[in-house]
């Protein structure tokens, strides 16, 4: 039986913004789709696909796991899995997670959840 107070604690609010942003990382071996990000500016949604060989089933879409967002410095970085401010674009790899701002592009560690790099973009026409 299930107990429905504790899985509407357990619920993220997921309503707040009007747009949301997703990618998909492909295997670069067959093509076939690895991990999915989302987010609608609330937070970073990631979901990792079944293996090739894995029975599929309602499972894997229980294997969630929600990103830190990060946009400029590492302090700001520190447990920080909410959207401060939404991005323009989002993007994932086999290791890593890019965020686009329009004054900045974040390159994210899957791994570490530490930002790798920060380019500014705002020299650029």
């Amino acid at each position: 039986m299930v107990n429905k107070e504790k899985v509407k604690e357990s619920c993220v609010d997921m309503s707040r913004s009007h747009t949301s942003l997703v990618d998909i990382c492909y295997s670069k071996k067959d093509s076939r789709p690895l991990s999915m990000i989302w987010t609608n500016g609330k937070m970073f949604t990631i979901f990792k696909f079944p293996e090739k060989n894995d029975v599929v089933n309602d499972n894997f879409i229980k294997n969630l796991v929600f990103l830190r967002y990060g946009k400029k410095k590492e302090s700001e970085l520190k447990n920080t899995y909410h959207v401060v401010d939404m991005p323009i674009g989002l993007g994932v790899t086999e290791y890593h997670y890019y965020i686009l701002h329009s004054d900045i592009l974040t390159i994210m560690s899957r791994i570490t959840e530490k930002a790798v790099h920060f380019f500014e973009l705002k020299d650029m026409g």
